[in-house]
């Protein structure tokens, strides 16, 4: 048997098309609460090794 390993993220909204971009899955899990107003719950369901986008450097320093 094989065991799947699946990898969840909550994703910044303006972030997730970068995330689909790579082959994550948006799933519905913060629709309709406060948290998915900011966030989505995203899943990487690959058996490949997982990628995620390269970070906005300046978002992180606070610019």
């Amino acid at each position: 048997m094989v065991k799947a390993i699946s990898f969840h993220r909550w994703v910044r909204i303006e972030d997730v098309p970068d995330y689909l971009l790579l082959g994550w899955i948006a799933l519905p899990t913060l629709q309709g609460t406060p948290h998915g107003e900011w966030s989505v719950h995203c899943a990487w369901l690959c058996s490949c090794p997982m990628v995620e986008p390269v970070a906005n450097r300046e978002h992180e320093r606070g610019q």
